[in-house]
């Protein structure tokens, strides 16, 4: 009868939608497996001897990937606010690594916005924003280092969000300039270093780019400032890997869980906690390997992210809570102690 059909047209809707959510669920979870059981590691040759420019150098993943990169025969410019930090890294770097060269650039990227209103100012009204975003320090000096070097790598790694004494971290309670500062050294940075080399990658036809981000993004309670700003980089990486699809240009996004790193006081590792150095030979290792966007490098992180996409968003936002929650409590009792 007529009075049935619009029923089954509902019934045939709702099964199509499972169909559709089925498959996803099973792609995604063939796409973790390959990525990290059975595809080889991606081969990094053909950039051995070129330059990679890497952020927020001076310690931690940056430092790691600096160190990766560099036993795959890669030139490294070492980026960040402390020159003696970024020294010592780097001639580590050249001490290990027989070869491999390596420039230090100081750059404290909070500094932009008063280089900005300056270079506004002198502008002159009606020309405020002529020139490039590069024609402004901290980004000049990055711009400078490397005229007449061949990048081809970018690490866009530079990033903050601190966890704090609960429930200091709730957003309401947040300082209301703490957005600005977080975005000043997680998108905007990748932005404009992005700006700056891509164009050439792709005249090449050869480049590649990772954007770290965090697993926060998914979520982000507790840390919704940071997780906001990682959520950008999720979708500018998402439109510059469609966009540079077919260019011989790859761009990726890496996405941290808990990670051993002086901004999380060098906590103990554990199959949750990855250390810097594994996280950085994941990244590289599973580059571009699921034919995605975005990856967690990091099995086990991967893996818990599988999980909380398959649950109900609430059911989901409430276990981040208490992740979250829990690793506050953590890192300030591991302040108390180191008092």
């Amino acid at each position: 009868p007529l009075t049935t059909r619009p029923h089954m047209l509902c019934w045939l809707v709702v099964v199509a939608a499972a169909c559709v959510l089925s498959l996803r669920g099973v792609l995604e979870v063939a796409t973790f497996v390959y990525a990290h059981f059975v595809r080889r590691a991606t081969d990094w040759r053909a950039y051995a001897g070129e330059w990679a420019v890497v952020t927020g150098a001076s310690m931690g993943t940056g430092a790691a990937f600096c160190r990766a990169l560099a036993s795959r025969g890669i030139n490294v410019v070492l980026v960040a606010r402390s020159r003696d930090k970024l020294e010592a890294v780097a001639r580590d770097i050249e001490a290990t690594y027989r070869g491999v060269k390596t420039v230090v650039v100081a750059a404290d990227f909070l500094s932009y916005r008063a280089s900005l209103a300056a270079h506004v100012a002198k502008q002159g009204a009606g020309n405020e924003w002529a020139g490039v975003p590069w024609d402004v320090e901290p980004y000049r000096a990055i711009h400078e280092a490397t005229v007449g070097k061949e990048v081809s790598v970018i690490v866009n790694n530079v990033g903050g969000g601190e966890f704090g004494t609960l429930p200091l971290d709730y957003w309401h309670k947040s300082q209301p300039w703490a957005e600005e500062k977080i975005r000043m050294i997680n998108s905007l940075p990748a932005m404009i270093i992005s700006s700056m080399f891509l164009p050439h990658m792709l005249e090449r036809h050869h480049g590649r780019i990772i954007n770290v981000s965090s697993l926060a993004s998914c979520f982000g309670v507790l840390l919704a400032n940071y997780a906001s700003d990682k959520s950008k980089i999720n979708t500018f990486t998402a439109a510059l890997f469609e966009e540079c699809r077919g260019a011989g240009v790859e761009v990726h996004a890496a996405l941290f869980g808990e990670v051993s790193t002086p901004g999380t006081r060098n906590e103990p590792t554990s199959l949750m906690v990855c250390s810097a150095g594994r996280i950085a030979e994941d990244t590289l290792r599973t580059y571009g390997s699921a034919g995605v966007p975005m990856i967690a490098p990091y099995w086990p992180h991967h893996f818990g992210w599988l999980v909380m996409r398959a649950m109900p968003e609430r059911v989901a936002l409430w276990l981040f809570h208490r992740i979250t929650s829990g690793i506050c409590q953590k890192l300030t009792s591991m302040d108390h102690k180191s008092k």
